[in-house]
């Protein structure tokens, strides 16, 4: 089958007729889009075509009409009368009825919609649009709304070309983020940043402790984070809170009863000082009450409804710290004061400092940051005796559990025979001391030790992959 632009050479001329041709292209629909010369080429063109209308229909390509973007145009106008209002309350703009009948609302651009105002692409004839930018504004009910050009791009989202649309496309899938062979919707670059940029706050400030709401999660697991931090989640498909314990000097005592999807709490022991740590995450579409109730079941403590945090100094012996430092939530729906730090009557007297930082967070939510003031002397602790980190990853759980067995009728004898305190923590201890020594025979321990190259920092690590990302995106997109 002959194509239309093999089609058109055959039944047509240059030469004979004596017209200029710049181009011959073919689009969709089967179509074609020749670029004439001149305009009197261009007719000459259509009324030869025309005489023999057989095998191609000619027809000119009607001009776009520029957009423009109009600003706080109230939310209780709509769309569907957005045309009208703006032709009864601004009748200076009016070039005509031909050309106001060529306006229409071509869209509205979600990404800066509010409560009560929204932006909105309205696409004008040019001597509309002219007598627009003479106005400068435009009067829609009680709001006087700014107007700007707004050009309209081309764009195909799946491979991030230009001059054709999604539909239209057959290069390979690409994602917006990081350049790679997936829809964008579902890509954890854009995660992994923000876990990159909390990682550099933490090694920065010299955090202990950080308490960490809605982190990225991975089939339950939460990447990106180094080895040496000791993280606390429920390996849940959805993860909305985790305690992270960055110093290795501070001792840890977790119940995996007290890890659930929104909640995270732990036992921490520092030196003379013993605390217990709670992260709880609020859905803002569950009844507070009930999360209240699982924060009773939790802490084993009665709870009375007058006693809210949000309302009152106190919950649970709890006192809020929170000071004026601004708002902790910051998005383009509004701002709040949603997020609440609350600590125990006998912890209080040591917090010495809260506010919120001022660097980035990458998150709606900003970084929340408390100091406590723990004297030297107290901060004593052995750290004498070495502690073996294994890697569980290369671990022979047979012979785990072989060494294990030897030992169980003993241990299991002297347990029903514990009469005394003294006798059951001797008990414990050679437990401790039976997994040790099985653990050292079957699991390998993880490398110690400073980085070969003494500059590398955690900093330089999340460059490096922000560099990676950008190398590859140059790759999909270069020859665009």
């Amino acid at each position: 089958m002959m194509s239309e632009r093999k089609l058109f050479k055959t039944q047509f001329n240059p030469r004979k007729e004596k017209i200029g041709i710049r181009d011959v292209k073919e689009i969709s629909d089967n179509r074609i889009i020749v670029n004439c010369a001149s305009v009197k080429d261009r007719e000459k063109l259509m009324t030869k075509i025309e005489a023999n209308p057989k095998f191609l229909k000619p027809t000119v390509p009607k001009r776009k009409n520029p957009t423009m973007l109009i600003r706080n145009v109230p939310n209780d106008v709509d769309d569907s009368e957005l045309l009208d209002v703006i032709r009864e309350q601004n009748p200076e703009i009016l070039a005509s009825n031909e050309c106001w009948n060529e306006s229409r609302v071509r869209f509205v651009l979600k990404k800066f919609q509010h409560v009560r105002e929204r932006t909105v692409v309205i696409e004008f004839h040019p001597k509309i649009r002219k007598n627009v930018n003479a106005v400068g504004s435009l009067k829609i009910m009680w709001n006087m709304c700014r107007t700007e050009d707004f050009l309209v791009i081309n764009r195909c989202f799946q491979c991030l070309g230009y001059n054709h649309r999604a539909n239209e496309c057959t290069n390979i899938l690409s994602c917006y983020f990081c350049a790679g062979e997936h829809k964008s919707d579902t890509c954890s670059y854009r995660e992994n940043q923000a876990t990159q940029q909390r990682i550099l706050n933490l090694e920065n400030n010299n955090v202990d402790v950080a308490l960490i709401q809605e982190p990225h999660c991975f089939r339950g697991k939460l990447p990106g984070f180094p080895n040496t931090y000791k993280i606390f989640y429920d390996t849940s498909e959805v993860i909305k809170a985790t305690i992270i314990v960055r110093n290795m000097a501070i001792t840890v005592f977790s119940d995996p009863r007290n890890l659930d999807y929104n909640s995270a709490m732990i036992g921490i022991s520092f030196g003379a000082y013993d605390f217990t740590v709670f992260s709880y995450y609020f859905e803002p579409s569950v009844n507070t009450d009930l999360d209240l109730r699982e924060i009773e079941q939790l802490f084993s403590n009665r709870v009375s409804k007058r006693h809210m945090v949000y309302g009152c100094k106190y919950t649970w012996q709890l006192f809020t710290i929170n000071e004026d430092y601004g708002r902790t939530f910051c998005a383009d729906q509004g701002t709040s004061y949603i997020d609440i730090t609350a600590v125990g009557h006998n912890v209080l007297g040591l917090v010495e400092r809260w506010f919120i930082p001022d660097y980035d967070s990458l998150s709606d939510h900003r970084m929340i940051s408390f100091e406590m003031k723990i004297l030297k002397s107290d901060r004593a602790c052995d750290c004498s005796e070495k502690t073996n980190l294994f890697n569980t990853k290369r671990e022979n759980w047979n012979m785990f559990y072989s060494q294990c067995s030897q030992a169980e009728n003993a241990i299991l004898d002297s347990l029903n025979n514990c009469m005394q305190p003294n006798s059951l923590e001797l008990c414990v201890q050679d437990v401790q001391e039976l997994i040790t020594k099985a653990a050292e025979k079957s699991i390998p321990l993880k490398k110690s030790g400073y980085h070969k190259v003494p500059w590398w920092s955690v900093e330089l690590f999340c460059m490096r992959k922000q560099l990676n990302a950008a190398r590859r995106r140059y790759q999909r997109t270069g020859g665009l």
